[in-house]
């Protein structure tokens, strides 16, 4: 069952009841026996958080076929809800939950489009910083408090009580951003076709060196040489991190959150369709071909580096990104898939 802890020690209030309690019983996984749900004590005076937001930008028409915008965005959000286990590592169950979450994000981004005739070219550069102290307090589950055996809660600050100390790159900072795209009808013997493209040129995200678990950072030993000078093929994978500059049990300076980035990584997808009218068939009836290709280079992008120093395969990133899958927008233009090659035929009518 759900708790929530006011000031007064020992005092306990069940938010669910016994109805809603059976009810859980039946929709949420079974617990492994000998676990308990988490007891949550929220901060006096709980609020939702806020944000400031700023833009400005600017546009312009170069001649009759250029154009160009430039804009600049910041967002502050403040006493943003932040998850914690004050009792950690002796009272792992218990939680805290209150509004110490800050974010800073800053952005700069320039798009310049070219439009003739049949040919359109567009390429959009960003360049963005995104900073905060906890990236996603409740595991992207903002109704999930504890009741699912799948749920992963975050594991809070480093230091308990500490929320200053946890304060850097965001989980999805990404700095630099690349998109292009282009389409043409192409003219003579393939008039009528249309050639499209989409790709992106990305940097990679940050991430935590941790100790033996993912409760404790790693020690850094020698700041020099924390990356290999030149990467090592594995099976599968390249090994990125030197081993030899962190330490588990101390003899330099913690790691900091998300002080670490990630490779980069880029992918491109390729279109050709045609619509055709049908002799005999109504004026209004078409027939269209599309073929599409994602990533049609095939390149395999590196995935973060394994980040645990306990792990037999620290430093390893893996050829083909693992990130979260995505619901809506879906990821799949200018995505981390393999090659994909996709063939339609529509009728129009």
């Amino acid at each position: 069952m759900f708790f929530s802890l006011n000031s007064l020690p020992g005092t306990f209030r069940d938010y669910l009841g016994t109805p809603a309690r059976q009810a859980l019983a039946l929709l949420s996984p079974p617990r492994a026996t000998g676990t308990a749900p988490n007891i949550t004590y929220f901060q006096n005076g709980l609020r939702n958080g806020y944000a400031q937001n700023m833009f400005l930008g600017v546009q312009e028409r170069v001649n009759g076929h250029v154009f160009i915008e430039l804009n600049g965005l910041s967002s502050l959000g403040r006493e943003l809800l932040t998850n914690d286990f004050p009792g950690r590592p002796v009272f792992s169950n218990v939680v805290y939950r209150g509004n110490e979450g800050i974010s800073d994000y800053y952005a700069l981004s320039a798009t310049v489009r070219y439009q003739k005739d049949f040919v359109l070219l567009q390429a959009a550069y960003t360049w963005s910083h995104s900073i905060d102290n906890q990236s996603d307090a409740l595991g992207l589950e903002l109704f999930d408090f504890g009741f699912s055996s799948s749920h992963q809660l975050s594991p809070g600050f480093l230091n308990p009580g500490d929320s200053r100390g946890d304060r850097g790159n965001s989980d999805f900072d990404q700095r630099q951003n690349l998109v292009f795209a282009a389409v043409v009808k192409l003219p003579g013997w393939f008039k009528e076709w249309t050639v499209a493209s989409l790709g992106a040129f990305r940097s990679g995200f940050p991430f935590t060196v941790y100790g033996a678990t993912l409760e404790s950072r790693a020690y850094i030993v020698d700041p020099l040489n924390t990356f290999l000078a030149q990467p090592v093929s594995q099976d599968g994978g390249l090994l990125l991190l030197n081993k030899a500059a962190f330490s588990s049990s101390g003899g330099g300076e913690v790691s900091g959150r998300n002080a670490f980035r990630a490779p980069g990584f880029y992918s491109a997808d390729f279109s050709l369709a045609r619509t055709f009218r049908l002799r005999g068939a109504p004026e209004s009836m078409r027939l269209g071909l599309r073929a599409d290709a994602y990533n049609v280079l095939n390149h395999a992008n590196l995935d973060t580096p394994d980040n645990i120093l306990s792990d037999t395969g620290f430093g390893v990133a893996s050829y083909g990104r693992l990130g979260a899958k995505a619901a809506f927008p879906t990821q799949t233009p200018i995505g981390d898939i393999a090659r994909q090659v996709q063939l339609s035929v529509r009728l129009t009518f």
